[in-house]
């Protein structure tokens, strides 16, 4: 089995997303179907993309990329746990599958606000879960 490459992002004049690390392309890397990919729409309209790994009865355990990443970046991590874990891997806002949104929700109180939407949104308390995070 391969494991995911990341991409990064094409540089631009404005240098705004130079070396930005991307998800693979869909496709181009051969992934054991081990999570399930879903999304959950915001309350502003933003769709928010997250990996859900392992059974829905396990603990929880939510995987926060930091900023120039994406939920693949756990995937190796979230493949070895998923059978002790329910591994959620999230793409904050304007990162990874998740949609861009308006420049004025990009700061940690929205990402914290979006990730506390999903968790209730699958019924986890905000004292339910383990956390995985990488520095934003």
């Amino acid at each position: 089995p391969h494991e995911p490459q990341a991409r990064t992002a094409p540089h631009t004049e404005s240098g705004i997303v130079c070396g930005a690390v991307m998800p693979p392309e869909p496709g181009s890397v051969a992934m054991p179907a081990a999570y399930r990919d879903e999304t959950v729409t915001l309350e502003d309209g933003c769709r928010m993309h997250y990996q859900d790994w392992g059974s829905t009865a396990a603990p929880p355990l939510l995987m926060v990329h930091g900023l120039t990443q994406h939920s693949h970046s756990f995937d190796a991590v979230a493949h070895h746990l998923k059978e002790r874990f329910r591994c959620i891997a999230v793409d904050v806002r304007g990162r990874g599958e998740s949609d861009w949104a308006e420049p004025r929700t990009y700061h940690y109180e929205q990402y914290a606000q979006d990730i506390e939407f999903l968790l209730q949104r699958l019924g986890l308390g905000l004292d339910a879960f383990d956390i995985l995070e990488l520095t934003l």
